[in-house]
């Protein structure tokens, strides 16, 4: 029924309501003559169409277009009769339609609609991941990072080898810098050729098992901690070089001849940027790893070894930043500690102003150095040097009665009798120079002891009072003043003993040798230094 009232209002929207009365019956042939649109019929006068034509007036229920009968007038109430009585048998009005029609379409859009979801399978709900699965897959990402960036830092080593150092023996150097792109480039090479052959190939295991990651750290410490070191000590030296007016001219026109996008000046600073960040991305894969409750000791040392490594490097950057010392500085051996404090000069009593002073604290050695600050915004101090104590003449003052903060330290050597009073912040700043200079003399105490009474200290005794008070350096010993009755006097099984040894042989000092190189597990001999036995 209703696509027949569809088909009804879309053929009258389209031929008209006349049209359609005559298609389907309702009109008689005879109104539907040639006449009604508008053509005479042969024979007819024009007078005539017109006089039918203002005769005929169109109604309200009638268009004005509608054609009208040719034959008379008297006719026409019976047209306009039948005209009623189909228009009371035309459809509803459109609107009527158009709404019923949306309510249809609407229920058939339902039904196909639950028609569709009976048809289609039902989907499972999705399985939400564990904390440790999720804490899995986010280390992925930062092992792929971690892989990602050594890859790219490679190739940025090789743009500094194979661009710059490559091409610099075919280039017209400048005079000032023959000689001088050693210490521009330092040992970048051998760091390219660490990482491109041994590094990178570990550190790409990492995605198949993320320990690979950890056990290359461990595994090259010492390689990682040489170059870096060496790299970061050179590196002040190499940016006063390139600051040059005339180092900078020639390499930013190599720059250009390369084709390259980056300066030298921002190479040259990856590797100290590298061993810096190796840290931050050991700490966020060790962070998951342990919320996916997964095994940490090879990251724990790793982490460990990388806390190390930079610390040294960046300990090294700033004795680089050393100037007029004429020493060596590898001789000093490593470096305990350093810092910047205000210190005055003393000397014959005379305090002079205090001055920012760098102390670096070796193990064989202090060196003290006027802390210069930079000149730019984001450019680095230089220290120029100043005195040089030895540890081992060393005078250490951890207090001072005027001053909870204050420290001293001075030389016993008479031709160094300057003093060197050191102010500190804080107190945990003073607690921690007390504790590592502290620490070192005790160091050099013990080293003394194995000089004067090797066997006693290697003897496996922790007690360094006890090896530094039996040493003997010249005066007379405690056991030398007041020797015990019992060791004065001998007892006669003691003195035949002491006879029958004396008639043996005595042994060469080979065979003695031997004896002492493979005696690991029998008691060490005693010292000649050591007290006499204390009789029971």
């Amino acid at each position: 029924m209703m696509s027949k009232l569809l088909v009804d209002n879309f053929l009258i929207a389209l031929l008209g309501k006349e049209f359609y009365l005559v298609l389907y019956g309702y009109k008689t042939a005879e109104s539907s003559s040639p006449a009604s649109i508008g053509v005479l019929s042969p024979g007819e006068s024009s007078s005539t169409a017109a006089t039918s034509t203002n005769s005929t007036a169109p109604s309200a229920s009638t268009p004005t277009h509608a054609p009208t009968s040719s034959s008379s007038p008297s006719r026409l109430p019976v047209v306009v009769a039948e005209e009623e009585k189909v228009e009371d048998c035309l459809p509803p009005p459109m609107e009527n339609i158009t709404i019923n029609n949306s309510m249809d379409e609407k229920d058939s859009n339902d039904e196909s609609v639950a028609a569709s979801d009976a048809a289609e399978p039902e989907v499972p709900e999705k399985v939400e991941k564990t904390p440790e699965e999720i804490a899995r897959f986010k280390r992925s990402y930062v092992l792929m990072e971690l892989v990602e960036t050594e890859q790219d830092y490679v190739k940025d080593l090789s743009s500094v080898v194979e661009g710059y150092i490559g091409n610099l023996e075919k280039m017209d150097l400048p005079a000032d810098l023959v000689g001088k792109d050693k210490i521009i480039f330092a040992n970048i090479s051998q760091i390219l050729d660490f990482h491109k052959t041994c590094f990178l190939k570990e550190i790409e295991k990492s995605t198949e098992n993320y320990e690979a990651a950890g056990h290359a750290f461990v595994k090259y410490e010492r390689r990682l901690n040489s170059l870096y070191t060496k790299y970061c000590q050179n590196k002040p030296k190499s940016d006063y070089l390139l600051a040059q007016d005339d180092f900078e001219g020639f390499f930013a026109e190599t720059k250009a001849k390369l084709g390259h996008k980056v300066a030298l000046c921002d190479l040259l600073i990856k590797p100290v940027q590298r061993i810096m960040k190796y840290q931050l991305l050991l700490k966020d894969i060790l962070k998951f790893t342990e919320r996916a409750k997964d095994k940490t000791d090879v990251l724990n040392k790793a982490l460990a070894v990388m806390h190390r490594v930079p610390k040294n490097c960046d300990d090294f950057m700033q004795i680089g930043r050393l100037q007029n010392f004429d020493g060596n500085l590898g001789a000093q051996g490593q470096l305990i500690f350093q810092g910047t404090l205000q210190i005055s000069e003393s000397v014959a009593g005379n305090i002079q102003k205090p001055k920012d002073r760098r102390i670096f604290l070796f193990e064989q050695s202090a060196i003290l150095a006027d802390h210069i600050p930079p000149k730019k915004e984001f450019g680095n101090p230089i220290y120029i040097f100043k005195s040089q104590i030895m540890v081992n003449k060393m005078v250490f003052e951890p207090n001072a009665a005027d001053d909870p903060l204050r420290f001293v330290i001075k030389s016993s050597d008479p031709t160094q009798p300057t003093s060197f009073i050191a102010n500190a912040q804080t107190q945990e700043e003073k607690d921690q120079w007390n504790q590592k200079i502290s620490e070192q003399l005790d160091q050099q105490k013990r080293l003394l002891a194995a000089l004067v009474d090797p066997k006693k200290y290697m003897g496996g005794g922790d007690d360094m009072s006890g090896a530094v008070g039996n040493m003997n350096l010249g005066g007379p010993s405690s056991s030398d003043k007041k020797p015990s009755s019992s060791a004065s006097k001998p007892s006669a099984s003691t003195a035949k003993s002491s006879a029958s040894t004396s008639k043996k042989p005595a042994e060469s000092p080979k065979k003695e040798k031997s004896k002492s190189l493979f005696s690991f597990g029998k008691k060490p001999a005693k010292s000649p230094t050591s007290p006499p036995p204390v009789s029971k």
